[in-house]
């Protein structure tokens, strides 16, 4: 006579053991926790948030160009919301040039300290609203208010040529700050259709961005085209597609380092473009320029 095993027994040991084994995997490596939100922070704030719940601060970063209040966060890598891992160092961007060294005074007499100034920066100013404005009467509100002003390209259902929107928005800044101002193009259009490897003239504008490196981790900069509308591309020899790009990596054989002279403004750019496939390609797609033409 066969010996019959005992059903359902054993196998219902198996499955408990396993699912053990699973909670207590999950239990030791976590499951990760949101970043948290540090943009509009100061330096000293960011940190403080960041170091609170649970990850570690990395290289900040300075930049005197970019858009929002001297002295605050206006950028992360992560992004905020993202899950990751206990002790991830999460890189800033400081709007502002980088601090000075703290003078040091020990050792003066009282007399010499005593002629130790330390500027507190320049004085704040109220930032004029102009939402709703024309865009050179937005521009001009802004730098009689002492601002400098950079200007951004965006389709709206709002009258072409009208800001519909501002940052920052309100408050104070310090004075010479740049105040990004968002410019209507019109109505949305569906976004057209350009393929890989074929030759294309776009319209947009020319930035310098933030990327965090795939391979080093840390922030690197590049030169992108933002386009002025999105545009489709289809998938071309196994890479692809990729649905309403706006942002593209400039490939510029000409010369990468001239495009400085091109930041900020509106451009038509004639190339071709490309699908990423290695780290130092910060885009999912990339645009080739074989001619720059200011608009």
């Amino acid at each position: 006579m066969r010996h019959r095993p005992p059903t359902g027994t054993g196998t219902g040991l198996r499955v408990a053991i396993l699912i053990l084994l699973a909670g207590v995997i999950l239990l030791l490596t976590g499951c990760g926790t949101a970043v948290p939100e540090t943009r509009g922070m100061s330096a000293e704030q960011a940190t403080w948030a960041i170091e609170s719940a649970g990850f570690r601060v990395g290289k900040v970063t300075y930049d005197d160009k970019a858009i929002g209040a001297v002295g605050a966060v206006v950028a992360q890598q992560p992004e905020a919301g993202k899950q990751a891992k206990r002790d991830t160092l999460v890189f800033l961007t400081v709007a502002g040039a980088a601090p000075g060294p703290t003078p040091e005074l020990s050792g003066l007499d009282k007399d010499k300290a005593a002629a130790v100034v330390i500027s507190k920066g320049l004085p704040l100013v109220g930032v004029p609203s102009v939402k709703g404005k024309t865009q050179a009467d937005a521009t001009k509100s802004l730098e009689a208010a002492g601002f400098r002003v950079k200007v951004e390209q965006k389709a709206d259902t709002a009258k072409k040529g009208l800001v519909i929107a501002q940052k920052p928005s309100s408050g104070q800044a310090q004075a010479g700050a740049t105040v990004l101002v968002t410019v209507s193009t019109g109505a949305p259009m569906k976004p057209s259709s350009v393929r890989a490897n074929t030759p294309v003239t776009l319209q947009g504008t020319v930035e310098e961005k933030s990327f965090i490196s795939a391979k080093t981790e840390e922030p690197i900069k590049t030169w992108v085209l933002v386009l002025d509308a999105p545009v489709d591309v289809p998938e071309d020899g196994g890479y692809g597609p990729e649905i309403g790009v706006q942002t593209m990596q400039i490939n510029y054989p000409d010369g990468y380092e001239t495009l400085g002279g091109f930041d900020g403004q509106r451009v038509s750019a004639t190339g071709s473009l490309f699908f990423a496939d290695n780290w130092n390609h910060l885009t999912p797609v990339l645009i080739t320029v074989d001619r720059l033409v200011r608009r």
